[in-house]
């Protein structure tokens, strides 16, 4: 067949799964220069074959993915330990990696802090990391910015600092996931601190469930009241991912049809259940006006929904004959007006008094008057 017949393969995921994408980040320091865990994760998120090294998630060789009328058999998945997807999708969530970067400590002069109190990190601060990923310019500053995606960071910087230190952390509050790559059980580790960011859940009592405060290999449960608070978390990263697809020029999902109670029951006090609109948010930590998902907003008390006509929220937008309020981010900067052209006022320009915006009357030159004895719209 020739190559401009073929076609490319693709999957797609069924319109009720929430798709949460992962950046992950290999670190290497002074005792680990050649580290670089890409292909390892590629099969721990999304079951990628690939030739070597010799953790692959199938046996397939380069050869059969050039030529993929190869027979071959495939490793199960969970022959090991069982990898976040297979767990999350009793939740109906999966994971996407959406990059993957590789930083030596030393030569960006960073050094692991390897602390093992909950608001400490292990190897990097999430802000320093941002920063540079950022830097390296274009869609990368989009991860950041836009995508705000799970960071996922493997390392061995403090394997033999303490025998206090915990093998995976996050930081509570954060997207950010460490986990030290040499230790067993990474994957179930893995997981488990995902789920941290998805839910801020505290560990569980349950010895078969993820959120146990050691994670095992076949510890894999979640209970219908996990799941329901981890959807409605991953649809903010769904959210997010689109964003991030339609200013990359990229695939975007569909939005997340699951409605409450299809899968699993919505808790009595979600009133919000699975709503995706957007409103006004102020976030708590700049006091910054963004116009996103409610759940995003609220998830983990990063910020405080406000009413469309806040100010702030909305501005009086100059369309192509008159003015209207819209929220801030539908309207171009050079388009915003004094919010006083918006008012609406009595105009009289012909002799009789309409009602019309502020901005309207004075183009017609018209004149205010107090009031209408007829008010109706021009």
């Amino acid at each position: 067949m020739p190559d401009s017949e073929k076609f490319p393969l693709w999957m797609r995921l069924a319109d009720y799964v929430s798709l949460v994408p992962v950046v992950v980040v290999s670190l290497q320091w002074e005792k680990d220069k050649t580290f670089d865990w890409t292909d390892h994760s590629k099969a721990l998120f999304d079951f990628l074959p690939y030739d070597a090294p010799p953790w692959m998630s199938t046996n397939y060789s380069a050869n059969d993915i050039v030529h993929p009328n190869e027979f071959r058999d495939l490793i199960e998945p969970d022959a090991e330990e069982v990898p976040p997807d297979d767990i999350f999708a009793q939740c109906k969530i999966q994971t996407r990696m959406v990059a993957s970067y590789v930083f030596d400590m030393d030569a960006e002069g960073w050094v692991a802090p390897c602390n093992d109190k909950a608001t400490n990190p292990l190897f990097v601060n999430l802000g320093t990391l941002k920063a540079r990923i950022a830097a390296t310019g274009g869609i990368h500053q989009y991860i950041v910015d836009t995508l705000d995606p799970v960071y996922v960071v493997y390392s061995s910087a403090c394997d033999k600092k303490s025998s206090l230190l915990p093998i995976g952390k996050n930081i509570h509050t954060t997207n950010l996931v460490e986990v030290r790559y040499r230790s067993a059980n990474r994957k179930p580790i893995t997981a488990h601190e995902i789920w941290h960011v998805l839910t801020d859940d505290k560990h569980s009592s349950d010895s078969n469930n993820l959120m146990r405060a050691k994670p095992a290999k076949k510890a894999t449960k979640l209970t219908q009241a996990q799941c329901v608070t981890a959807h409605a978390s991953a649809q903010s990263f769904n959210a997010r991912y689109n964003d991030f697809n339609l200013h990359t020029d990229r695939v975007r999902r569909p939005p997340v049809m699951l409605t409450p109670g299809t899968f699993f029951p919505v808790a009595p006090n979600d009133k919000q259940g699975f709503k995706l609109s957007r409103s006004c948010c102020r976030i708590k930590s700049t006091g910054e006006l963004q116009y996103i998902p409610q759940l995003d907003c609220t998830h983990k008390g990063k910020g405080t929904i406000l009413k469309k006509d806040e100010t702030g929220c909305s501005v009086c937008c100059l369309g192509d004959v008159d003015v209207k309020k819209e929220i801030f981010t539908e309207c171009l900067a050079e388009n915003v007006v004094a919010d006083s052209a918006c008012d609406i006022i009595c105009c009289a320009s012909t002799g009789a008094g309409f009602t019309m915006t502020r901005y309207r009357c004075e183009v017609l030159n018209g004149s205010y008057e107090v009031g209408c004895d007829k008010p109706k719209p021009y």
